[in-house]
């Protein structure tokens, strides 16, 4: 009975042996671990290896999300730990197969934000036709060199102006013939009344749908 409870007694010691070398080896593993930091009050000249700016504003953490994603690589991988706010991409933020060893994290209890989008900043109060506006100036789109269906306000999608307000118009006929149909249409008929010469008809288009098919169509 003796031998027995001797050998229990080895078997447990042994077992607790194993769980502190794995717990010490998972300790090890996490701080050598790679640790970068991005901020919207970051820098990318900086190391990236401090979670917020110093007090000499010096260094901290990184600007934007794929200088980090490079850096990272560069260390042979890590974790990427996100601040809270907002990050605008210009181009989407490419993850490749060498990246396999990068994650990119939520700092804490932070909400980071990835958008695609872009701040149209240039806002003022107007009035048009007796109704009160929030216009601005957007050089790109008056140039055609840019053109968004979106428009986000505090998180919110907001509805376009359209017309009719509710409901639809119906398309009087057919101009072209397409092959095939889904191929779409550039050009249709339209009842009387349903456009009319305004002023700005050319900033407008209009969104035909058919069966799985929309198509939009500047007026020209």
């Amino acid at each position: 009975m003796k031998n027995r409870v001797e050998r229990y007694i080895a078997m447990i010691r042994k077992a607790i042996l194993i769980l502190l070398l794995i717990t010490m080896l998972e300790v090890s593993v996490m701080s050598s671990e790679t640790t970068f930091y991005v901020a919207n009050d970051g820098n990318n000249s900086w190391s990236g290896k401090l979670p917020s700016p110093n007090q000499n504003k010096t260094d901290g953490p990184f600007a934007s999300l794929s200088h980090a994603k490079d850096i990272a690589c560069q260390a042979g991988g890590g974790t990427i730990y996100v601040r809270g706010g907002t990050y605008f991409l210009n181009e989407p933020l490419k993850i490749n197969p060498e990246d396999s060893g990068i994650t990119f994290s939520a700092y804490k209890d932070e909400k980071p934000i990835i958008s695609g989008g872009r701040v149209i900043k240039g806002w003022k109060e107007t009035e048009i036709d007796g109704k009160k506006l929030w216009v601005t100036e957007i050089p790109e789109v008056k140039d055609g060199k840019w053109f968004f269906r979106e428009l986000w306000i505090n998180g919110e999608r907001r509805i376009r102006a359209r017309h009719p307000n509710k409901g639809y118009f119906k398309v009087a006929g057919v101009i072209e013939k397409t092959e095939q149909w889904h191929q779409g249409q550039t050009s249709f008929q339209f009842n009387d009344g349903d456009i009319k010469a305004w002023k700005s008809y050319e900033d407008a288009e209009v969104v035909v749908m058919c069966r799985w098919v929309d198509s939009h169509l500047p007026i020209k």
